[in-house]
């Protein structure tokens, strides 16, 4: 639900996944995995990231474009879920702090 809220358009190569995000109040598009506009579009960079949780064999091109061309991937949940917590953060909700104040 976190995704929703930050004004981000998203596209997912599997119909079920799009249902559960639009339920859950995620904008998304079905993009068939064999468009050859999907490798362009992530060619261009006009593809922020790219959200691949069901890790269908026959996607993997898509999974590899999005590598060749520097686009962030995430396959799994839990990043998913930091990542969505973390769009919702404004840069004044983080807290600096120095690194020689880290204990390792």
């Amino acid at each position: 639900q976190n995704l929703g809220s930050g004004g981000y358009s998203f596209a997912t190569m599997d119909t079920e996944v799009a249902a559960i995000l639009e339920q859950n109040g995620v904008s998304c598009s079905y993009v068939e995995p064999e468009d050859k506009a999907l490798r362009a579009e992530l060619a261009d960079k006009n593809i922020g990231m790219m959200l691949d949780l069901a890790r269908e064999p026959e996607h993997s091109h898509i999974r590899r474009a999005s590598i060749d061309f520097a686009i962030p991937l995430f396959t799994d949940l839990q990043q998913i879920k930091m990542l969505g917590r973390a769009l919702e953060l404004g840069v004044d909700d983080l807290e600096i702090t120095p690194y020689a104040d880290y204990e390792f």
